[in-house]
């Protein structure tokens, strides 16, 4: 079973997967913009998961910020896409900001963890991060 279908008009379409026969990754799809972008989580062929944008009937990898794992979280209407990934160093979740096919680390406000919740059009995120004593604060990022 590929990830959940999209409802466009009155027809269903199968998003697919990141090449993978079955998508094991429960989180599927997460949201679409209004060109009908979506994002989410997919499989590839070795089981790993992986951000996607699907986009004109393309999925494609994300990839990550270096770590094992990535999940597409929200985009904007202008194509932008935040998610979670692991780093390098220690696979701690990383918020990110893919745009035009680059994965920046937006950081955190001193700790290891951050997560995204929301982005807007303007590029700014919501989400939380880990501070210097490992507590979590509401944060904002602003992108452009």
């Amino acid at each position: 079973m590929a990830l959940g279908p999209l409802w466009s008009g009155d027809q269903m379409i199968r998003l697919g997967t990141l090449g993978r026969q079955h998508s094991e990754v429960a989180s599927g799809p997460q949201a679409i913009n209004d060109a009908g972008d979506v994002v989410g989580t997919s499989s590839t062929a070795a089981g790993a998961p992986r951000a996607f944008l699907w986009r004109h009937g393309t999925m494609i990898d994300l990839g990550t910020a270096g770590g094992t794992y990535s999940s597409a979280k929200a985009v904007n209407d202008r194509g932008d896409v935040v998610g979670i990934s692991s780093d390098t160093s220690d696979d701690y979740r990383r918020t990110f900001l893919w745009r035009d096919g680059t994965m920046t680390d937006l950081g955190t406000v001193g700790g290891k963890d951050a997560r995204p919740f929301a982005l807007n059009n303007r590029g700014q995120v919501v989400g939380s991060s880990e501070d210097k004593t490992h507590g979590i604060r509401p944060t904002l990022w602003t992108t452009r």
